[in-house]
């Protein structure tokens, strides 16, 4: 928990109306904002190809297999909330709908770019407010859920699906697959694509050991409820156990007990 200065405003986050749906075909096209139009000076770098599918697959003879690429690129973050805080963006301009492709390419990124930062995603009503497929690489020392440790959800332990875990007693819900695991991944973009159908808005988080899933209610009230205790609407950043206060007086009324609320109030698992 640290004090951000600055105001709650400067980095509001879009909550759910009653109207608001997790595609957002209407707020999405090449006139609106998008990442494309960013100066080349805020392209950090400005290709990489990563695996949009399974890096395990082989050819008979033992060798591993040519795998399908797509191309992203890693950008400035204008509104950074620690060093390292950048984009991670699809260089296509796509919508915020992050598809099993993308979460492959999210596990391609840790695993193989970078094992110090993880990777984050917002969907549209759960925090993002930029309708071109965008996901956040952020430094993954400190931060509290990766440091907890994760035991089997037993109704998924030897389901044909894949397993699901969590971490016991944790207060916000949610579901974790393993990375190393191909049949966990399966059942981790199972949820993802089921998350988006059923219209449920959710925040992902990418470890090179880990997917966390956090599905979330749709309660517009909840946006007013959640400024009362924190001063914004949480997001991945917050799930994960890291808040961060822009005024003094929030940071000051923070304590163990409002965050647990704060969790508990805006996720709901997954049958």
């Amino acid at each position: 928990m640290r004090e951000k200065k600055g105001t709650a405003d400067d980095c509001d986050k879009v909550w759910p109306s009653r109207d608001e749906v997790v595609v957002q075909p209407a707020l999405f096209g090449a006139d609106k904002f998008n990442f494309t139009k960013v100066l080349d000076a805020e392209r950090l770098v400005p290709h990489v190809a990563l695996a949009i599918e399974p890096l395990a697959s082989t050819t008979d003879g033992g060798a591993v297999s040519s795998v399908r690429r797509a191309s992203y690129s890693v950008l400035v973050n204008k509104f950074p909330l620690a060093y390292l805080h950048v984009l991670l963006v699809a260089s296509e301009l796509r919508p915020q709908v992050l598809t099993r492709h993308d979460l492959y390419a999210a596990i391609d990124f840790v695993s193989h770019h970078t094992r110090e930062l993880f990777v984050f995603f917002s969907s549209w009503s759960a925090g993002a407010t930029v309708n071109h497929l965008h996901m956040q690489l952020y430094p993954r020392a400190d931060v509290p859920l990766f440091t907890l440790a994760v035991e089997p959800e037993p109704e998924h332990t030897s389901s044909a699906l894949g397993a699901r875990y969590s971490v016991r007693d944790y207060p916000a819900a949610h579901h974790v697959y393993d990375v190393l695991d191909a049949t966990s991944v399966a059942r981790a973009c199972a949820d993802l694509a089921a998350c988006i159908e059923s219209n449920r808005p959710h925040n992902v988080l990418v470890t090179a050991e880990r997917i966390y899933l956090f599905p979330r209610v749709r309660d517009p009230l909840l946006r007013q409820a959640a400024r009362e205790l924190y001063g914004q609407p949480p997001a991945c950043l917050e799930f994960a156990g890291v808040f961060n206060a822009y005024d003094l007086e929030t940071f000051e009324a923070l304590n163990a007990e409002r965050m647990r609320e704060l969790m508990r109030m805006c996720t709901e698992s997954l049958s």
